[in-house]
Formats: structure tokens, sequence, C-alpha cells
């Protein structure tokens, strides 16, 4: 049986790490509540963990997934968050690349892959100076 918290707390050490982000936290929080210098942010949601079991004994598939949230402001009315955004959204992505190409990600062998997969939603604050980007991650991983 995969013990839960560890992955995620990888997972967590992983994307944190990165010394871009003024604020992280794994407690979501609304950006309003966010006072200037906590931006950018970086934040972690977990979903709803989904395990797949023939119930043949074989073990069973756990699937974890991961919203990761970057959120950026700018007090300069001439900047473009989503620029600061975009980078940021690159470092994020690179931290989960595998270390050797061909390979996967496995946070050290807690689990089987992670990687982004889905739509990464990016809410660009034409009228404000806030940019918001919500990135899809999974881990899978297997017990046996």
């Amino acid at each position: 049986m995969i013990a839960l918290e560890p992955a995620y707390a990888a997972l967590w050490a992983k994307v944190s790490a990165l010394p871009a982000f003024s604020y992280t936290t794994r407690r979501p929080v609304v950006p309003a509540n966010l006072s200037d210098g906590q931006f950018p942010s970086l934040m972690m949601d977990q979903g709803d963990i989904e395990i797949q079991n023939d119930g043949s004994g074989s073990g069973a598939i756990v699937t974890m997934p991961v919203t990761l949230l970057i959120y950026v402001a700018s007090g300069d009315p001439n900047s473009v968050p989503v620029s600061t955004a975009n980078v940021l959204l690159d470092q994020v992505r690179a931290a989960l690349w595998p270390n050797i190409p061909g390979f996967k990600q496995t946070l050290g062998g807690l689990v089987e892959s992670v990687y982004v997969t889905g739509k990464i939603e990016v809410f660009e604050g034409n009228q404000s100076q806030h940019c918001i980007v919500i990135l899809p991650v999974t881990m899978i991983a297997a017990e046996h």
C-alpha cells in the first residue's frame, strides 16, 4: 500500500523550493487575501484520489491529482502579469521534468510517475494587474 502523504510532501518540496515564489502554501488562499509582498505565490490543492482495483489481489493503481495555483500581481500598470506567470509556469514544469531524458519523474521512487496533464488554465487580469495559472498535475502509484 502506498503512503499518500510522503508522495504529496515530496511533490510539494520539489515545486515549493523554487526561489521565484515569495509565498508558498499547501493551503490555497484567495488572491484577494494575499498582501502585496506575497506575490508571486504558489499553492497546492489536493484532488480526489482514485483507486482502480480489479479485486484479483494483484494490486491497485492509485491516481492522485493535484492542482498547482500560481498567482502573480504587479503594481505597475504598464507591466503584463501573464509574462511573469509564463516564466513561473516554465519553472514549475521544469521542476517536475525527469532528471534524465526518457525516464519518468518518480519523486525518488515514491510514485510511478508525476506529470503535467490536461488543460493549463490562465486567467489574465486585463483590467487589473493580476494573473492566475491553474496547473493540473497527476501522480500515479502502483500498489502491489
